[in-house]
């Protein structure tokens, strides 16, 4: 009984922290993003494409998988058998760990195509914030560039 509380245990922090991953949406800046310079340009949406945004595949959920699985292993059979069945489960949980992971992370998202006042035309892709309403073909917008390159598209 302890092996499976241990195991559950593991399982409620991998989907914790999987929760915790950084989010791509336009509405949504991250601290060390807050009360920074953008560079703004403006252009005209010419083109949108929903897409999928795949999510995060990180340590932490390949170890939780591990131990869980694991744990799940070890209270298979004796002896001999029980050692294979709880490797066995821990290589499995670790590969399980982290598809869960990254499908609980999986966004959706819009790559959008804009012509911008200068003339170039750039694509940016970026989660879809439920808060807002959907771009529009012709729709005037915003192209935020952050000093490391990263952009976003706002109105």
């Amino acid at each position: 009984m302890k092996r499976i509380w241990i195991g559950l245990s593991a399982a409620i922090v991998v989907l914790g922290l999987s929760a915790c991953a950084p989010s791509q949406s336009p509405g949504v800046y991250q601290r060390d993003q807050a009360q920074r310079g953008l560079e703004v340009q403006t252009g005209v949406i010419e083109n949108i494409r929903a897409i999928v945004i795949e999510g995060n595949r990180s340590v932490v959920s390949q170890v939780g998988g591990a131990v869980l699985g694991g744990v799940l292993g070890s209270t298979v059979g004796s002896g001999t058998g029980r050692r294979v069945a709880t490797a066995a489960g821990a290589a499995a949980g670790t590969v399980a760990g982290q598809a869960a992971e990254e499908r609980a992370s999986r966004q959706q998202g819009v790559e959008v195509t804009v012509r911008l006042t200068d003339g170039s035309v750039i694509a940016v892709a970026q989660a879809v914030d439920p808060s807002m309403a959907p771009f529009m073909l012709g729709e005037r917008v915003r192209v935020l560039r952050a000093a490391d390159g990263t952009l976003r598209v706002s109105r």
